[in-house]
């Protein structure tokens, strides 16, 4: 659309001001022909152009609140038609690790009752983030970052737009080497960890020097048992938000002295 042509274009802000990406801009005519229809940047923008000017309907939808409608009147040149809606809300918040420190790599997302997600974004480099959602909430805020345990909690955007502090947990989980009752590394071992139930939490196999690495386990004492050589199974305590140095060693098939399994080494 140029300067000389008809056309209608404008900005969707939600109430606090910030602008409203992938809102739906349809324009009908009053007898509801449709002569054009495009989604917001990510600023909010929109650009519709028209055949003729005349009085049109310009209809705004997004996800979770009401649709906004309004009749504009177009001449020969382009007009400009903004839209504040009704609803929306911004969250706003501040990422830490267990320690404190700001956690700048991580996914967020703003998930409605539905279960539909209505925003997504992430942390800028001090772990502050913003997330403009369509309506008040509550919604379900999940966030998951490089080594770190995924969070999700219930959330409801203030409408002073007071942050929300949310820390995330570091990983819980076991390392290793897996070792045959002369010390030698034993790779392609079978690593299992279940819990009280008998069901299995987590496996993998040792590699080539023998090491593995189970993350994301769940706190608390749980069964380990290792396959490849002779079993072995041994009960290990996995320690919140580290990783527990576990070191496997398989009997001698042939016999003699037991070896220690399940202890940190």
């Amino acid at each position: 659309m140029t300067s000389g042509t008809p056309g209608i274009s404008g900005t969707v802000r939600w109430r606090d001001g910030a602008g409203t990406a992938g809102a739906a801009v349809t324009v009908t005519d009053l007898d509801g022909r449709q002569h054009g229809r495009t989604g917001t940047d990510p600023d909010g923008g929109y650009v519709v152009g028209l055949p003729t000017g005349g009085t049109y309907l310009v209809v705004v939808a997004v996800d979770g609140t009401p649709p906004q409608a309004a009749l504009v009147g177009v001449s020969a040149t382009p007009v400009r038609h903004d839209v504040t809606l009704a609803g929306g809300a911004t969250l706003n918040g501040t990422l830490v690790d267990a320690a404190g420190r700001p956690v700048p790599r991580a996914a967020l997302a703003l998930i409605d009752p539905r279960g539909d997600v209505v925003a997504t974004g992430g942390p800028d480099p001090q772990g502050r983030f913003r997330l403009v959602a369509p309506g008040a909430g509550p919604y379900t805020l999940t966030v998951t970052a490089p080594g770190h345990r995924p969070v999700a909690r219930t959330v409801t955007p203030a409408p002073d737009g007071t942050p929300i502090g949310v820390t995330l947990p570091a990983r819980s989980g076991l390392a290793g080497t897996a070792r045959s009752a002369d010390g030698t590394a034993v790779a392609g071992a079978r690593i299992t960890v279940a819990d009280d139930a008998g069901h299995t939490v987590a496996s993998t196999v040792s590699g080539p020097d023998g090491r593995y690495a189970l993350d994301d386990l769940p706190d608390g004492e749980h069964a380990l048992t290792a396959a490849g050589h002779p079993p072995v199974v041994s009960v290990v305590q996995v320690a919140r938000g580290t990783t527990t140095p576990v070191e496997v060693r398989f009997p001698d098939p042939r016999g003699g002295v037991p070896a220690r399994n399940g202890g940190p080494r």
